[in-house]
């Protein structure tokens, strides 16, 4: 269901979020007040009242840890990708400073980078790899472990590019990974039922026009965190993700270096 939601756009789930929390606290006196629930005593209505405070209190800051759980989730990938993106420019590099033979294998790593922009970066929405990207790493790992350095300074530089090869593709599975994470769906169960209390104890409440836009400003309050909590839930695939723009500037840098 959640993957059906993000094609809604940003807009429309905040929107959706907004418009359901508001509702139910809305027409949860109502209801009450139709099925015989409601305390007509104000000293009772008052213990509730207090509940209420105390479970907006609670949910808010289970959605605030959310919400720093799902900001730390997208922080660590957007270091992946910046780590990334300064491997493939320092391999570029030390190819051309190795001479023709490395320079000449240049054009394979800019392949390689065009396809984790163009392929790798949509099936990174899904958390998966992209085939055609791992066909493009490798006769580029393949070609530059077929090297033969000669000079003492190739044989440094060959070490570097060797480095590099395997940081970039250490690199690569823990971007893939980090393309996986995720707040556990218990997280949204938890804030779901406190929600789903807090309208309950809406409906024993008398319909009191005050108390009502009180009770669904906070419920708007919470629901809007918890928009903003979804959307920056998943790194590479919320409205709120992670950008190839690190890669797309060292392949502009890779390309315009001579």
């Amino acid at each position: 269901m959640f993957d059906e939601l993000y094609g809604l756009g940003a807009i429309r789930v905040i929107a959706l979020f907004g418009t359901v929390t508001v509702a139910g606290f809305v027409t949860a006196p109502y209801l009450g007040r139709r099925f015989g629930w409601t305390v007509p005593n104000k000293d009772r209505a008052d213990y509730i009242i207090r509940a209420q405070a105390t479970l907006i209190t609670v949910t808010g800051i289970v959605l605030a840890f959310c919400l720093v759980q799902a900001q730390g989730h997208l922080r660590q990938a957007e270091e992946l990708v910046v780590k990334e993106a300064a491997t493939l420019n320092t391999l570029d590099r030390s190819l051309l400073r190795y001479g023709d033979q490395g320079a000449a294998l240049r054009p394979l790593l800019w392949t390689y980078t065009t396809s984790v922009i163009v392929d790798e970066w949509p099936a990174l929405r899904h958390g998966q790899r992209s085939p055609d990207t791992s066909a493009k790493l490798t006769p580029l790992s393949r070609a530059v472990f077929q090297l033969d350095p000669q000079s003492g300074r190739q044989v440094t530089i060959y070490g570097e590019m060797i480095k590099s090869i395997d940081d970039l593709g250490d690199e690569r599975e823990q971007r893939i990974s980090a393309a996986n994470l995720r707040l556990h769906s218990e997280f949204w169960l938890v804030t779901f039922l406190l929600g789903l209390i807090l309208v309950a104890l809406s409906t024993v409440i008398e319909a009191v026009a005050y108390h009502t836009v009180s009770i669904a400003a906070q419920g708007l309050a919470l629901a809007l965190l918890a928009a903003l909590v979804f959307c920056s839930d998943r790194p590479f695939k919320g409205y709120i993700s992670v950008s190839p723009s690190p890669i797309v500037e060292v392949l502009a840098t890779m390309n315009a270096r001579t």
